[in-house]
């Protein structure tokens, strides 16, 4: 389903080429009174790669494919603060 809301409307996968924005995870909820809603998760990349990494991360959720793909679209990224991903391993020091 990611791959098809990727393709259909320009985003692309984490994995991808570095992009306006990444559906980096989508799925469904089954409540206990039988309704059921989706959500994504999206990140985007905040200014150059740099280290640490600055992402912004939001979550949307609907009741409906087309309700949560309109959440999607409607993301206002200037709202959301930037996180600080930081990586683990990658620098060793090797002197003695």
């Amino acid at each position: 389903m990611s791959k098809e809301i990727n393709k259909k409307y320009g985003f692309e996968l984490a994995a991808g080429k570095g992009s306006n924005a990444d559906i980096t995870k989508i799925g469904m909820v089954f409540e206990d009174d039988g309704t059921e809603s989706l959500f994504a998760q999206l990140e985007k990349s905040v200014g150059k790669q740099k280290d640490p990494l600055e992402v912004k991360s939001a979550f949307v959720q609907g009741n409906s494919m087309d309700e949560l793909l309109g959440k999607i679209m409607g993301v206002d990224w200037n709202a959301v603060k930037p996180e600080i991903v930081q990586e683990s391993g990658g620098k060793f020091d090797f002197s003695i």
